[in-house]
């Protein structure tokens, strides 16, 4: 083995640089200046120890707070899907249903696929339990 085998001779150990020597044709040079206090570093550096890295939504980095589903809404698709076996929550499923939707418009809630799901089948639940009702009683 040479000393070519490990890169010029004017490196020390391992292939790093003297300190003292300045880096050749083609090289390039690795040993950079640590930031500045209150400076960010550069692109590709990772921040030195006691540095806060500020992104976009602030020191912390998290994104605005996500918008939240709406409780009507949700209740209303419950309400309607048991009130296959309960009739009665066939009507509770509706009023949530249209109070969701309203406040989802007003409050810019998400939810609004829930509110009318739950309103849909609050209907036809309720129209099922309807029709058995009357199909009962009309053939006594």
């Amino acid at each position: 083995m040479t000393s070519d085998d490990f890169g010029p001779a004017d490196q020390g150990g391992y292939g790093q640089p003297d300190p003292g020597s300045q880096p050749q044709a083609g090289q390039q040079d690795y040993r950079q200046e640590p930031p500045q206090y209150g400076q960010a570093p550069q692109y590709g550096q990772q921040p030195q120890y006691g540095q806060q890295q500020h992104s976009q939504y602030g020191p912390g980095g998290y994104g605005p707070a996500p918008t939240k589903t709406n409780t009507l809404a949700i209740i209303s698709l419950v309400c309607a899907i048991v009130s296959v076996v309960f009739g009665i929550l066939s009507i509770v499923a509706i009023i949530l249903g249209a109070l969701g939707l309203k406040q989802i418009t007003d409050r810019g809630e998400k939810g609004r696929g829930l509110a009318i799901a739950g309103l849909v089948i609050g209907i036809l639940g309720f129209l099922f339990w309807v029709i058995a009702i009357v199909a009962i009683v009309g053939r006594n």
